[in-house]
C-alpha cells in the first residue's frame, strides 16, 4: 500500500516527509519535488506547504459521497449502526461527565431510530 502512495506522489512531484523533520527540510528538493506529509487520520491524504489538501487514495473505494450514494440503505444502516455502537463504547472514557450524559442519550435516541431504518430497509432486501 505505501508503494501506491509513494508511486502517486512521484506522478505530482511530491515527496512525503514526516512531522518532525517538516521544518528542517526545503520545500524541494533536488529533483524539483515539493514536501508534503500524511494526515495520520486519513491515509492516502496529504498536507503541503500552502496548507492544500491532496487526496490521494483511491477514488473507487475512498469514503465519500459518490461512494456512499452506491451503497444500499441496509448497508448505510449498518455502518451507522457500528459508528454509533463504538461512540457509546468511547464516550465512557469523558471527563465531561454531563455533556457525555446528553451525547449518549441522544446517540441511544438515534440507535433506536436507524435500528428500526435498518430494519425496514433489510426487509425490502
Amino acid at each position: 500500500e505505501e508503494a501506491f502512495y509513494q508511486e502517486r506522489l512521484e506522478k505530482q512531484s511530491f515527496r512525503k516527509v514526516t512531522i518532525q523533520e517538516w521544518e528542517w527540510l526545503p520545500e524541494e528538493d533536488d529533483k524539483g519535488r515539493k514536501k508534503v506529509y500524511e494526515l495520520s487520520q486519513f491515509r492516502g491524504v496529504f498536507r503541503n506547504s500552502a496548507g492544500d489538501t491532496i487526496d490521494l487514495r483511491p477514488q473507487e473505494s475512498c469514503p465519500c459521497l459518490s461512494n456512499f450514494m452506491k451503497k444500499d440503505m441496509a448497508t448505510l444502516c449498518s455502518m451507522l449502526i457500528s459508528a454509533y455502537d463504538n461512540q457509546l463504547k468511547d464516550i465512557k472514557n469523558s471527563r465531561y461527565i454531563k455533556e457525555a450524559e446528553k451525547t449518549q442519550n441522544a446517540i441511544k435516541t438515534a440507535l433506536t431510530k436507524i435500528r428500526t431504518i435498518s430494519h425496514q430497509a433489510n426487509q425490502m432486501r
